[in-house]
């Protein structure tokens, strides 16, 4: 696989957030800032998740409105297949790369 076709360092980092299941934007924001320790805008992510997912490496869905939030419901992202599979790529990239410094979170 070319090296174009490998996510990018922020995709790869969210791809990895979502192996540990579904998670909505906030979420996934809030565990990119904590495990990466730089800020990322809420416009961002959102940005990155669309092209991930055109890319066909995650897969959304809209939940229901709750009450605490004025009804607007919140949208949830998983990983999907092509997603866990070019994310084993990116890994087996990294450490060949620079010798296995790469942590699965």
């Amino acid at each position: 696989m070319a090296k174009d076709n490998l996510p990018t360092n922020r995709e790869a980092v969210i791809l990895d957030i979502l192996t540990n299941g579904e998670r909505a934007g906030r979420d996934i924001r809030n565990e990119y800032e904590s495990r990466t320790h730089k800020k990322m805008p809420l416009g961002s992510l959102y940005t990155t998740l669309t092209r991930m997912e055109t890319s066909g490496f995650v897969e959304s869905r809209t939940g229901n409105g709750k009450p605490e939030r004025r009804g607007y419901p919140r949208k949830f992202f998983s990983i999907t297949g092509t997603g866990e599979r070019i994310l084993n790529i990116y890994q087996t990239f990294i450490n060949n790369a620079f010798g296995g410094l790469f942590q699965h979170g």
